[in-house]
């Protein structure tokens, strides 16, 4: 015998109004569906309008109170003066320069010449030569002054490759904030000023 089809299963039917509540209960269920999709809808306005505010407030605290305008200044103007520099420096390095920081706006740069001997310069900020290679050694400039090592001995240059003192001491460290540096010259150590002459300064005098 052929299988017999499964039916959907009869819901028991209850006993039937008469049609005018029938009518009455739908437009009532009907007014209160709308006055709920209603409601929802203004809900759903109310909280994306609170989000909108709170996210606005947000992004006016991140702009604002982050960093006051004159950090930000500052802060744009160190990348603005140094991504070029880093950029080049990269470049160097990868062929066999040694490259510095940048101090007051110079940075020192050495490479090997045909004997193997690193002679130092310096590159100004955008890596372009400002002092040749041809020292020895050199320090950074403080105040304008940098050590320099050349034939042998220390002596003192500007940032236009100016002798500022003669190249007379056996060491020569940077100038400090006091604008004094520490010298050694036959077998004597004291410190001088920017002038290449000597100053009583901590515990060391001149005599």
């Amino acid at each position: 015998t052929p299988e017999k089809s499964i039916e959907k299963p009869q819901v028991v039917q209850s006993i039937p109004t008469p049609p005018a509540p029938k009518k009455r209960s739908f437009m009532r269920s009907f007014l209160i569906f709308m006055s709920g999709a209603v409601g929802v809808f203004v809900i759903l306005i109310w909280i994306g309008s609170q989000s909108k505010n709170k996210k606005q407030q947000l992004d006016d605290d991140d702009t604002t109170s982050s960093v006051p305008i004159s950090s930000a200044n500052n802060l744009n103007d160190v990348q603005t003066d140094t991504a070029y520099f880093h950029s080049q420096r990269a470049i160097y390095e990868g062929q066999g320069y040694w490259i510095g920081p940048l101090v007051e706006g110079y940075a020192i740069i050495g490479k090997k010449d045909a004997s193997q001997r690193t002679l130092y310069g310096f590159v100004d900020k955008d890596f372009r030569e400002a002092i040749p290679l041809v020292y020895e050694n050199l320090g950074n400039f403080k105040g304008g002054i940098a050590p320099a090592k050349y034939g042998g001995r220390w002596g003192a240059i500007s940032p236009d490759n100016k002798k500022w003192f003669d190249f007379k001491f056996e060491i020569l460290t940077e100038f400090n904030a006091d604008g004094y540096a520490y010298v050694q010259n036959e077998g004597k150590s004291y410190y001088v000023d920017k002038n290449g002459n000597c100053v009583p300064y901590q515990s060391f005098t001149c005599n």
